[in-house]
């Protein structure tokens, strides 16, 4: 799921980026999604600055609230030394 979001992020980045592009050039038409949409017309710029941030706030959320597989690893592994210093204690 983290490898998803990070990829779906990324992709979102790259569209708004090709958004921007072709709102200033015009010749970008064939990569990006934004300049097919007609319910975007006019609004491709900020569209494109709002897919942006959006890309980046889906990354940093696989970011954050998902852990690799090295971080459970890690975690289980941190609770089980504190559950084996509770047992020495008893």
């Amino acid at each position: 799921m983290r490898k998803f979001l990070d990829i779906f992020g990324l992709f979102l980045v790259l569209q708004g980026v090709g958004g921007i592009v072709h709102h200033f050039v015009g010749w970008f038409r064939a990569w990006g999604l934004l300049a097919r949409q007609a319910f975007v017309h006019g609004y491709q710029l900020p569209a494109g600055f709002a897919l942006i941030v959006l890309g980046f706030v889906v990354w940093v959320l696989g970011e954050t609230l998902l852990p690799t597989e090295k971080e459970k690893q890690k975690k289980a592994s941190s609770k089980s030394a504190v559950e084996d210093v509770r047992r020495k204690e008893r």
